[in-house]
């Protein structure tokens, strides 16, 4: 029927509006979807004894996903409490957990 129309279904975009994939997308905004990590450390005795922070997703303002580490958030979006501070240009950082 589409193509007697001259319709291309495969150029049309495609939106989920499922009430489940909508409820999804409530639930997790913010959210960085990422990977599960098979090479991950499980050893909980070098995890403690690990000096590092591990690191993990956020988005920036332009929606870029940056990997950042704890306590860094500060860091990398500037301290706005500090006047005259530099503001690095159109980083934000959301941190969900």
């Amino acid at each position: 029927m589409a193509a007697e129309a001259g319709i291309d279904l495969w150029k049309l975009p495609f939106k989920d509006v499922r009430p489940e994939r909508l409820q999804y997308l409530a639930e997790n905004k913010g959210k960085v979807p990422v990977r599960v990590n098979p090479r991950a450390m499980k050893n909980p005795v070098k995890l403690a004894a690990s000096k590092k922070l591990p690191k993990y997703p956020a988005y920036d303002e332009s929606g870029k996903i940056i990997w950042i580490r704890q306590g860094m958030e500060a860091a990398v979006a500037g301290s706005a409490a500090e006047p005259g501070a530099a503001q690095p240009s159109g980083v934000k950082i959301t941190v969900k957990e």
